[in-house]
């Protein structure tokens, strides 16, 4: 990686800690991520608003919570209702009782499900036509 795509990565919101923009990561079978598309941060519990905003006008909509039970503090604010966006979020007593019935993590079983996923059929199958899914990858992946 070059200096310049280095630098690039770092991301600036008020209050978010180690945020990264996850452009030009390789894909499997070719290709890279795009920048402005995936981000990574430590914590975004302790964005400000004005660090909300400045995510939300970058783009981010979607906030998946992959932190341990362990890493997650009592009475702090819940990172997905601060950015009013759609999250996958383990703080739920209903969602923590059925993966605790089947010996699991949030974590995992994001991992879990993800893992041997095939988007493109999935896609196909509910009806998103093929020049829908070129549309979609030429926003995410830079080729």
């Amino acid at each position: 990686m070059t200096d310049s795509a280095a630098a690039r990565r770092g991301v600036d919101w008020e209050g978010f800690v180690n945020t990264r923009d996850l452009g030009r990561l390789p894909i499997r079978g070719g290709g890279a991520t795009r920048y402005g598309v995936y981000y990574r941060s430590g914590d975004p519990r302790f964005g400000t608003d004005a660090g909300w905003a400045a995510a939300r006008a970058a783009g981010l909509r979607t906030v998946v919570d992959l932190r341990n039970d362990d890493e997650i503090r009592p009475g702090l604010p819940n990172a997905t209702a601060a950015a009013g966006t759609v999250g996958v979020d383990n703080q739920n007593p209903l969602i923590d009782a059925q993966l605790a019935a089947h010996n699991t993590t949030a974590h995992q079983a994001v991992l879990d499900i993800a893992d041997g996923f095939d988007a493109e059929t999935y896609l196909l199958a509910a009806g998103v036509t093929s020049a829908d899914l070129e549309q979609i990858r030429r926003r995410l992946i830079r080729r």
